[in-house]
């Protein structure tokens, strides 16, 4: 017990103007003090009780073991690296659970020793008291005396210590609250990461008892805890109702010496894929696909709900993979080991054939915008959802940008750039400068072949398909669309582009006096003295390439010449330079066809001249 100064002249009189005091402590500070009693001193301030906590070292604290785990550090099983998922219920230990302290004690609570209470009084009297219930059932409060706190409810605590103080002292307020409760001993046995006694607090009940022992191990159930008092079973617990419903109505409070018992794990299964939760689910015997699935989360909104995967790890090597009907096949019973996999509708590689295509149809027609069309619709259908061809539609100069052309183009265009540029340095490793002016030459043409490099890397193919119509085409082909698919009708451009080593570069209109690619060559001024002739190339409207190459093996039996070849709207004529020369066209005729096919259109050439 505590020992405090005696009181002042002021305090004692306060004390005997509010009533009745203890005769042992009273007298003796009233003897103490007499003398400035006698000089008629009044009051000066209320009777400071002090601030005190007892009794704390007698009892333990709480067991420490349900520290917060990190999903890291809980060893894996077997089946869990097999699967790659984890158990269903480890977040039980990697979450915060509140110990029993910090549950508010209800009205009934019999207080008893080890118990905490905490005290303020205000008013004649002043002072706070924190003090644990000792073994005799009591709590001392400075200028009051023991106060008998054991067996009291929670309801009437403060009642209590009001009657105890209200005998000495009149005028005041009192609170009163439980702080740390006390605790009991109980054991955790079976398969838990900890075994032993624990100590857990007074109104903690089966479920803190599991979590301050680690909760159970990697081979310990989470469906049949078992709560066991005086030799019987008297509480099985499944702690899969407190994830799955967010209840554990069954979970009783602790007594003294009470035994929580984790048996052995129970079938496991893996349930993965388009569900909420996947996870490693314990199930108990009898439960089936439907039960997993509940204890998974359920389906996700874009699973696949008319089948599912079942792999049997006892048929592994036999069976395989099983397909099971839904919801046909959800009273199937599962066995440990078994592999639950929920399909995705969006990853589901499903036959093209059978969905519908969003497409874009613009330009020259009536209604330009995106259609939705029907499996097996074709470029003509998208033309007829677009309200059909304007009068002044070009069908010969019509584009079909593909989405999955555009990849298999960005792969083809990438490669040849590399190629381009090996075979760039391997020419320029070869060529030796003999004087200045060929030194100058050689590092011109270095300079031009890494502007060239840089302007063709800034160029992304089309992902056009030349569809290589008739110039009189007044309809598409029968092609079949694919999802995304644009569709471009340009407007007929009476006009023919020539470009390169030509003296006036330019469009020019077409006329019935000019019809070849000779006429169109003399409209530009004829070609300059370094053009190479036998290298310049028609780009047509409709995507194809035409060659001075070509006509001269025959492919087009061009007999007369490649001067006579028929040119038509839209078309345009190239004129590379001579192979000595380090401007762009001469670079770039040996790739011309391939940067075509890599979908690359007189726009881009344009740009990369430039």
């Amino acid at each position: 017990m505590n020992r405090y100064t005696p009181l002042s002249l002021p305090i004692i009189g306060a004390l005997m103007l509010l009533g009745p005091v203890s005769p042992a402590w009273a007298q003796q500070a009233a003897s103490a003090t007499s003398p400035a009693r006698e000089a008629g001193e009044t009051m000066a301030a209320p009777v400071q009780i002090g601030r005190t906590n007892t009794g704390s070292a007698a009892f333990p604290s709480p067991s420490t073991a349900a520290t917060a785990l990190k999903l890291d550090s809980i060893p894996q099983t077997d089946f869990e690296k097999y699967t790659g998922l984890r158990r269903l219920g480890l977040e039980l230990l990697t979450q915060h659970t509140p110990g029993a302290d910090s549950v508010l004690p209800p009205d009934d609570y019999l207080l008893g020793p080890g118990d905490e209470v905490i005290i303020q009084i205000a008013g004649t009297v002043d002072g706070e008291v924190r003090a644990r219930i000792d073994r005799s059932g009591m709590i001392y409060v400075p200028k009051v005396g023991n106060v008998k706190l054991a067996g009291v409810r929670h309801a009437e605590l403060k009642p209590t210590l009001q009657a105890a103080v209200g005998k000495l002292y009149k005028g005041f307020q009192l609170s009163a609250s439980l702080g740390q409760l006390r605790t009991i001993r109980v054991f955790v046995t079976g398969s838990s990461r900890f075994t032993g006694s624990v100590q857990v607090g007074n109104l903690a009940t089966a479920i803190s008892a599991v979590v301050a022992a680690g909760g159970p191990s990697s081979a310990g159930s989470f469906r049949q805890v078992e709560l066991r008092r005086g030799g019987k079973v008297i509480q099985t617990l499944d702690l899969y109702e407190l994830l799955i419903k967010g209840t554990l109505v069954q979970d009783q409070s602790l007594q003294p010496d009470d035994i929580v018992h984790i048996p052995v794990a129970g079938a496991q299964v893996a349930v993965r894929g388009a569900v909420n939760r996947p996870a490693v689910i314990e199930l108990k015997t009898g439960e089936s696909i439907k039960d997993a699935l509940q204890y998974a989360g359920g389906f996700t909104p874009t699973a696949e709900r008319g089948r599912l995967a079942l792999q049997r790890l006892s048929q592994r090597l036999e069976v395989g993979v099983q397909e099971v009907k839904w919801p046909a096949g959800e009273s199937q019973p599962l066995e440990t080991g078994d592999v639950v996999q929920v399909y995705s509708a969006v990853s589901a590689a499903s036959s093209t054939q059978l969905q519908n295509r969003l497409v874009r149809v613009s330009g020259e027609v009536r209604h330009p915008g995106e259609y939705v069309l029907p499996a097996g619709a074709s470029l003509e259908d998208a033309v007829k959802a677009a309200g059909g061809y304007t009068d002044n539609a070009y069908v010969y100069g019509a584009e079909l940008a593909r989405t999955t052309l555009r990849r298999q183009q960005e792969a083809a265009y990438n490669r040849v750039l590399q190629d381009l540029e090996l075979n760039m340095a391997k020419n320029t490793s070869t060529m030796q400068a003999k004087d200045a002016a060929d030194l100058a030459q050689l590092q011109a043409r270095q300079a031009a072949e890494s502007r060239l490099i840089e302007r063709m890397r800034a160029q992304k193919p089309s992902g056009r398909l030349v569809l290589e119509l008739p110039v009189e085409a007044r309809q598409l082909p029968t092609i079949g669309l694919e999802e995304g698919d644009e569709l471009t009708i340009p407007a007929r451009t009476p006009t023919v582009s020539v470009y390169g080593s030509v003296f006036n570069s330019g469009s020019y209109a077409l006329s019935d006096k000019a019809s070849t690619l000779g006429d169109y060559l003399k409209k530009a001024g004829g070609v300059t003295k370094g053009a190479d002739p036998a290298e310049v190339f028609v780009l047509r409207a409709n995507g194809t390439v035409v060659s001075a190459r070509q006509v001269r093996s025959g492919w087009f039996g061009g007999s007369a010449g490649f001067e006579n070849l028929t040119v038509y709207p839209g078309d345009t004529i190239f004129v590379p330079e001579q192979m000595d020369k380090t401007t762009f066209w001469q670079l770039a005729k040996d790739w011309t066809q391939i940067l075509y096919q890599a979908g690359l259109g007189v726009a881009a050439l344009k740009t990369l001249k430039n």
